[in-house]
């Protein structure tokens, strides 16, 4: 069983706590096991990361203006998203913390 969606980018984030990634980049590292999914696009990923960002899960990294009206926005993990790794169940494979 995999883990719900949503869950599934945070724990991405957790994994990497150094790093930041834009919507894309998680639509590529979502696309493996979510990739046939509906909700596997970008709006909603965008969509799921802004509100990970109002709840304090993540921070905005960076904002970059890419052409004439788009923005680039890189997230972060905060301690507090770090925090929420004791509510991701424990497996022993890889898909699961």
């Amino acid at each position: 069983m995999k883990l719900p969606f949503k869950v599934a980018i945070m724990q991405h984030f957790i994994l990497n706590p150094d790093t930041s990634f834009d919507v894309n980049e998680i639509l590529e590292a979502m696309k493996p096991v979510y990739g046939k999914e509906r909700q596997c696009n970008p709006v909603r990923i965008d969509y799921y990361l802004r509100a990970m960002l109002n709840v304090n899960i993540l921070e905005t990294a960076s904002i970059e203006l890419v052409g004439e009206k788009d923005l680039d926005v890189r997230y972060k993990i905060t301690n507090h998203g770090v925090e929420m790794k004791k509510y991701i169940p424990k497996k022993k494979e890889n898909s699961y913390l």
